[in-house]
């Protein structure tokens, strides 16, 4: 499963899933804009991740990438992403400690 990160990735991404052995494209979204030189949800950016996608697609293989929390990983569900991340553990652990501290504080 390899992590799609910068254009060259994303230009090459249909000899990527042609590759025997390779059973999901993954797309690393953050390290993608930093490459593109643009914002993330950029018009530049959602194209090329479409891109993956559709090579993914065309390859008949999953295509997948991080989600920050279950209403992005449906609106991504519904343009055709089908494997997710949802939450790095430094999330979790983030929104664990945040909780936490709200109660800690009574609120």
């Amino acid at each position: 499963m390899p992590q799609i990160e910068d254009r060259k990735g994303i230009d090459n991404a249909e000899e990527i899933m042609a590759v025997e052995g390779v059973d999901i494209g993954f797309l690393g979204p953050s390290d993608l804009s930093l490459d593109l030189g643009v914002e993330l949800g950029s018009t530049v950016h959602e194209e090329a991740m479409a891109h993956l996608l559709a090579a993914c697609q065309k390859a008949e293989k999953p295509c997948g990438l991080p989600v920050t929390s279950s209403h992005v990983l449906h609106q991504r569900e519904k343009r055709g992403f089908t494997v997710f991340d949802l939450c790095s553990d430094l999330r979790l652990l983030e929104a664990v400690a945040k909780t936490e501290l709200q109660a800690a504080k009574g609120s």
